[in-house]
């Protein structure tokens, strides 16, 4: 009970919604292996979502038996001549079939028709990810950060090659970058490479050169791994989106909405100013202005170290990002690409 009392008051949907995307993603991912067998003439004894007895079952003109499992965690298909729903071989019964059995068997199927019942699954799930793309591209939108420099790390790749705040990415080694993630992308991938980039500044393209360095980083699974980056940052202005409970930013009184002002009396305009202030500061309390409504408040917090080494507070900021509602085959494109 305990437990339930501290989540947040939103997960009560988290189980019913992990059901109903689990039941969808395993219908489709058993009807592709369904449909293919079909094609090839194979008998389906059993197409199963969840385990266990079933709480609806009916038979089809086919006679394969369809059945909802009230352990909605999965789901199988179990082909004619198969001992189990894991696809295991009944060789004792196989060793038995008659001709015309051998013919609706799965097991006596041609090595290519085998094949391709095998990859008619991940295929179908393929299918509906591209479909459920295109759809929210359509209608919803697309999320995008646009290319365009808000923050240059001082000395850093970026730095170096000439960019300046306010420029848009164009391209990246010959790629088109329509927005910052385009650009992140190909800048992971190539540390240690010099790289061609066109910026359009200020109405004028130019080229620059930068090679990006390379930095380590620890992903939400706890492995770490190495990416090229540029030290540079798309705007965001310094507004607190999230704080995260029991660090210093909680515990100083920091609440989303509120705009950093300052740290240490220096002024600050984006979040990437505020982290290297607060990087600079080991150990140290630092006093923070905050713009809450139409005053200021004054507090102080002392940054931790997170595993990565790097010195937080506890609050993260929001990029601010558009949506582009896509044309058809434009959203069928990136959907693809996603």
């Amino acid at each position: 009970m305990s437990f339930l009392s501290g989540l947040p008051s939103y997960s009560w949907y988290i189980v019913p919604a992990f059901l109903t995307l689990i039941t969808i993603v395993v219908f489709v991912h058993e009807l592709g292996h369904f449909l293919i067998a079909r094609l090839f003439g194979v008998r389906v004894d059993i197409f199963s979502i969840g385990f266990g007895r079933g709480l609806l079952t009916w038979k089809d003109r086919h006679q394969t038996q369809w059945k909802i499992g009230w352990i909605p965690l999965g789901g199988y298909v179990k082909f004619f001549g198969d001992a189990d729903g894991a696809s295991t071989p009944d060789r004792e019964a196989a060793a038995g079939m008659s001709a015309q059995d051998r013919k609706v068997a799965f097991l006596f199927k041609p090595l290519w028709q085998r094949a391709l019942v095998v990859i008619g699954g991940p295929l179908a799930n393929f299918l509906l990810a591209i479909v459920i793309l295109s759809a929210l591209f359509m209608f919803h939108g697309q999320i995008v950060v646009p290319p365009v420099v808000g923050d240059i790390v001082p000395h850093g790749p970026a730095a170096k090659a000439g960019f300046q705040i306010g420029d848009r990415i164009l391209s990246v080694d010959g790629t088109q970058t329509g927005s910052f993630v385009d650009v992140a992308q190909v800048v992971s991938l190539s540390a240690g490479q010099t790289l061609p980039i066109v910026l359009d500044r200020a109405g004028r393209q130019l080229t620059v050169w930068a090679v990006p360095q390379e930095v380590a980083l620890t992903d939400r699974l706890g492995n770490r791994q190495k990416v090229g980056d540029l030290g540079l940052s798309p705007p965001a202005p310094p507004i607190v989106d999230s704080v995260l409970p029991g660090k210093p930013a909680q515990r100083a009184g920091l609440r989303p909405g509120d705009r950093i002002v300052s740290i240490d009396g220096r002024a600050v305009t984006s979040f990437e100013q505020v982290q290297r202030l607060i990087s600079a500061n080991p150990g140290r309390q630092v006093e923070i202005v905050l713009g809450r409504g139409r005053g200021t408040v004054t507090t102080h917090a002392t940054p931790y170290r997170d595993k990565d080494g790097r010195r937080l507070l506890g609050f993260a900021f929001a990029v601010p990002v558009s949506l582009e509602r896509l044309p058809p085959f434009a959203a069928f494109e990136a959907s693809i690409t996603e």
